[in-house]
């Protein structure tokens, strides 16, 4: 396979094309004049926000028990936020983590050592069992039906269910903050760096009155009464912020900082090993399917930058499409969630998802 010279997309990648350089076009798009000037748009509103933000956090400080909560998911973005917001504006700050029974080994070490080394306060929030169980095998199974990608089209809805329980946690502790580590790579390129309150105020209201709505499925009386958020004054309500749109966000210094400080062990930084579990599901999925997989849109910004090497990432590429090609690409791992959730490869070389049950009865 084809890959651009400079940004490493594949010729896969949807809408692309490689020049006689083996440059593609978005790497060429980029260089252009109107790319340049919405870089030059999206400083000048970074710097405002950073600014706003500054005044968030210290007007924030001291309210109660505590000023910040923040989640954490073992990563080195969320590890890094959580450190300099805790430091820099000296935030009596809570770390949280939605364990949904897909954290892996790697992210759970992050997190007792990040806890324990920068002395913060910790909490978890479980979904109901049930719940993620239903919910995962409907996106993966919808994605596969469709024919869509599964990392664009699973992450978000689950993520909303974390962004839920921190925001029943933060109502129900009172405190006025909660901070996402959401990076400008990430698909969130965008001027705003806190959600406006209207829509977190809905969100609330959905929790209580129509729950359902939330991950378009029924859920049990159980189910929503463990997710909906009891706020009854919606004009005090926690503001939802994502300060890597505000702050300068450099990976390298991240990456380093998170390391040298002890929180995270060289080497337990790479995201295949710290991510979800299900991602790396999708990520065997979407190669196999589209012969590209949406994280290498934000990897390619990222290169583009220079913020990675590009080298390594091009050795990391051919190891995970070899490994996929041969069926051993984290094997043990990718199993155990098909397991969990009930679902069975099918149809090859088209890997499509089914209800494991449904498998078994065309074998037969």
């Amino acid at each position: 396979m084809k890959r651009c010279d400079k940004c490493l997309l594949p010729e896969t990648w949807p809408g692309i094309s490689l020049n006689d350089q083996n440059v593609c076009s978005v790497c060429i798009e980029q260089q252009g004049e109107t790319a340049v000037l919405a870089q030059e748009e999206w400083e000048r509103n970074r710097t405002a926000s950073l600014a706003d933000m500054d005044r968030l956090l210290r007007s924030c400080r001291g309210r109660g028990q505590y000023d910040l909560l923040v989640l954490l998911s073992g990563g080195k973005d969320s590890t890094y936020m959580l450190w300099y917001l805790k430091e820099h504006y000296q935030l009596r700050t809570l770390a949280f983590t939605c364990d949904n029974g897909f954290l892996s080994s790697v992210a759970r070490k992050n997190l007792e050592q990040t806890v324990q080394k920068m002395g913060v306060d910790h909490v978890w929030g479980r979904p109901p069992a049930s719940l993620v169980t239903r919910l995962f095998r409907l996106l993966l199974s919808s994605a596969s039906a469709r024919f869509q990608p599964a990392v664009a089209t699973v992450c978000h809805p689950c993520f909303g269910l974390t962004l839920l329980l921190a925001l029943k946690t933060a109502a129900q502790m009172d405190i006025p903050l909660l901070a996402v580590g959401f990076s400008p790579i990430q698909g969130h390129f965008s001027p705003l760096y806190r959600t406006p309150e209207y829509k977190v105020r809905s969100i609330i209201r959905r929790s209580q009155r129509d729950p359902d709505s939330l991950f378009s499925m029924r859920l049990t009386a159980d189910e929503a009464a463990d997710l909906a958020i009891p706020c009854a004054n919606l004009e005090q309500i926690p503001t939802i912020i994502y300060p890597f749109l505000a702050l300068d966000y450099k990976i390298g210094d991240i990456k380093r900082t998170v390391i040298e400080k002890g929180f995270i062990s060289p080497g337990h930084e790479n995201p295949l090993l710290s991510n979800c579990l299900v991602n790396l599901l999708m990520i065997e999925f979407d190669l196999l399917r589209f012969r590209y997989c949406t994280y290498e849109g934000e990897f390619s910004r990222l290169l583009r930058k220079g913020d990675l090497d590009r080298e390594e990432f091009r050795a990391l590429y051919d190891q995970v499409s070899s490994e996929i090609e041969q069926g051993v690409f984290m094997k043990e791992q990718i199993d155990s969630v098909l397991d969990r959730i009930g679902l069975a490869k099918h149809d090859p070389p088209f890997y499509k998802l089914v209800p494991r049950e449904a498998s078994a009865r065309s074998k037969v």
